[in-house]
């Protein structure tokens, strides 16, 4: 029986051919890359050229409409069969058909929900997220609180990790071979005496990797289903702060706030005020068409002019944001930016078709100080006229006065990574599962968590035996686990032992497959215990014993340890000795006395100093994979015609049964308008809690 299959575009519903096939192929967790989380795709598919679908397209096969759709961007849509909403994602338009210089039909691709998060995340950087409310201020005592337990639980942390020098500790250098120790020789490189105290402006910030991923959520208007973000495995995670070679803090960045107009010059037809946003601090540059005066619009910029400032010592910085992406810095001092005094450029934009940015202004400063200033906003215009040059349309507003303070800005130590990139880094980190259930909308669990969320439904009066594949699973010779490779001398000097990176680890198998390599967008870096103490300290330096800028280093907080003798932290002064401090490393031990570690494999521990069993592949690879390289394990690919209520609800964390045998499902292709499905099966040996078996109905086939 034919299925009636619609599909919407933003809402509007696209015409169709009568014989139209729909297919639509889905997965979450593939065989072929079990590092992917995939997502729903279908075939490209034409829809006819009619009015309506030309009204929708806007006529896209004729490059002279000036329509408003910018047609390189994917369009939320979603299908429906016989009325039941079938998958949301994105429509992309691929093409136009023209045949004899009529427009005959149009190519689109649907994309599941994942691609709209992909889309959403652009090229936007960890950088740019709102650390505000985890910004503190930037002070020895703030920063030593985070260091020795003051502060309970903090999201923002200062591990003991050095990058300017190498740490000894009461003539104890430790496990590193540190050339320039000296047995019983006190150096002002020792922590414990005061001539070696721990500056607190050495140390970097460590963020919890579940605050990120909950700014995250909030910057792209996101909903989380999840409980691993707050399972102790996890929300024991930081993720260090090291962008730079010496932390160089500014205060935290405020926005450049203009509340009043004190001055404007319009010309004839332009006028620059109704594109000044003083709810919000922004100017919006959009495109001015030619006027009837014979003015034509050339370009628009925006000025900021010091005033006045509460120190002549102090840089300050001024940070351009277009459309929330940070594009330029501008460095200013005693009253000036890149030293002119008065109404300094901060952006300008050529007037062009399509032009439409929102420029907004941060303003931040090394130490504490008060900053006045004025911003005009400029629009010029170009007289055709021989002899008569560019005339300028401005208005000027005050601002008021910023009071900077030395507010440490998280974002200004962010690593220099992309949030997909980062967010894709975490989901394999943990074989995490994405999936979208709605608009918006994410289950994010580890696999083996995901899967027991699903059913079980029992499909075999759909299957079609007839046709009934049943392969061996592609399997690989190898597969390898790696973080990214570390420049730290204490990486190195372990590479150099065991010939092997510290952490990573790889699996060999005797088959005749090729070889597989997971890897992470993070460093894993190696820490030292001192002998004989609980002392446990990071070395961010490189072999040459030189401080180097990381890739993102993902770290354990292991807890509160107290030390039998103390450590100095100093002012810049005084010195203050403490016996507490919190540690970090790899490992972490759980409510339940086991010990869990970030290091792939069950590598030794540089605190425990014994083999940490719980890796991340033990932890949430293992199993997975134990049943994939079963013996037993076939690749099984059968065709069904499901009915709508299952095709529409069948998730891919559930599992299906045919006749005597269960499975999970690899991978299913979809023909929404016969209702013939194509799935590739996996036997399912793993646990199934609980045991809940749908089975098929006792109506007709719909």
């Amino acid at each position: 029986m034919k299925r009636q299959v619609k599909v919407f575009i933003e809402g509007k519903e696209l015409d169709l051919f009568d014989d139209e096939q729909i297919q639509v192929s889905s997965s979450v967790q593939n065989v072929y890359d079990i590092s992917k989380s995939n997502t729903d795709i279908s075939q490209s598919f034409t829809v006819p050229g009619t009015a309506y679908n030309n009204y929708i397209f806007e006529h896209f096969y004729e490059t002279d409409v000036d329509g408003t759709i910018d047609h390189r961007l994917r369009r939320d849509g979603y299908i429906e069969i016989d009325l039941t909403t079938f998958k949301r994602g994105k429509i992309q338009l691929d093409k136009a058909n023209v045949e004899k210089g009529k427009i005959k039909s149009y190519s689109i691709t649907f994309f599941g929900l994942l691609t709209t998060l992909k889309d959403k995340f652009g090229e936007d950087k960890l950088k740019d997220l709102d650390y505000s409310g985890l910004n503190h201020s930037y002070s020895y005592n703030d920063v030593i609180d985070r260091v020795i337990g003051n502060v309970s639980d903090p999201d923002v942390a200062y591990p003991l990790i050095t990058s300017n020098r190498l740490w000894e500790y009461n003539h104890s250098s430790g496990s590193y071979n540190n050339p320039n120790y000296v047995t019983n020789t006190t150096t002002n490189n020792d922590i414990h005496f005061n001539s070696g105290a721990i500056k607190y402006t050495e140390l970097f910030p460590a963020v919890r990797l579940a605050s990120i991923m909950d700014l995250i959520k909030v910057k792209y208007g996101l909903k989380y289903s999840s409980t691993f973000f707050s399972d102790e495995k996890f929300y024991n995670v930081y993720i260090w702060f090291k962008n730079r070679v010496t932390p160089g803090v500014t205060t935290q960045a405020n926005y450049v706030d203009w509340n009043s107009l004190i001055a404007y010059h319009i010309e004839p037809s332009l006028n620059p005020i109704p594109y000044v946003n003083t709810s919000d601090n922004s100017v919006n540059f959009q495109y001015v068409t030619t006027t009837a005066t014979g003015f034509t619009a050339s370009y628009h910029q925006v000025k900021i002019d010091i005033t006045s400032v509460s120190s002549s010592t102090v840089n300050y910085y001024v940070d351009v944001y277009v459309n929330d992406i940070l594009v330029v810095t501008h460095a200013g001092i005693n009253g000036s930016i890149e030293g002119q005094s008065g109404f300094a450029k901060m952006y300008g934009a050529y007037n062009v078709a399509g032009l439409n940015e929102i420029v907004k202004l941060k303003i931040r400063a090394d130490q504490n100080i008060t900053i006045n200033m004025e911003m005009q906003y400029e629009q010029w215009q170009e007289n055709p006229t021989p002899g008569y040059g560019t005339v300028i349309s401005y208005a000027r507003y005050s601002c008021a006065a910023q009071n900077l303070t030395s507010t440490i800005g998280i974002e200004q130590m962010a690593p220099d990574i992309k949030i997909s990139d980062f967010f894709s880094g975490v989901l394999r980190e943990f074989n995490l599962v994405c999936e979208a259930t709605d608009i918006d909308t994410y289950k994010i669990e580890p696999l083996l968590n995901w899967y027991t969320g699903g059913s079980i439904y029992d499909i075999t009066r759909y299957t079609n035996f007839d046709e009934f594949e049943i392969t061996k699973v592609p399997l690989y010779k190898k597969i390898s686990f790696k973080y990214q490779q570390s420049s730290s001398a204490m990486n190195k000097y372990y590479y150099q032992k065991f010939n092997k990176e510290y952490g990573d680890t790889e699996y060999q198998y005797s088959y005749d497959g090729g070889e597989y390599n997971i890897s992470v967008p993070f460093e894993n870096l190696m820490f030292n215990k001192f002998t004989g103490t609980n002392l446990q300290v990071g070395y961010c330096v490189d072999s040459a014993l030189a401080p180097y800028v990381p890739k993102p280093i993902i770290l354990y907080k292991y807890g509160m340890i107290h030390l039998t003798d103390h450590i100095y932290y100093t002012d810049g002064t005084t010195g203050h000795s403490y016996h507490d401090y919190l540690m970090f490393g790899q490992d972490y031990t759980g409510s339940d006395l086991v010990k869990y570690s970030i290091n792939w494999s069950p590598e030794t521990s540089t605190y425990h100093l014994q083999a940490i069993q719980n890796g991340l592949f033990a932890t949430y690879y293992f199993q997975y994979l134990y049943n994939l390289y079963n013996p037993k394990n076939r690749l099984t690919t059968v065709k069904t015609v499901l009915p709508v209520s299952l095709l529409t609800g069948l998730r891919f964390n559930d599992r299906v049964i045919i006749r005597d045998k269960r499975y999970i499902i690899n991978d299913m292709k979809s023909n929404l308008t016969t209702g013939e499905v194509t799935f590739t099966l996996l036997n399912d040996f793993m646990p199934v809690t609980p045991e809940a078996i749908i089975p098929p109905n006792n109506g007709e086939l719909e």
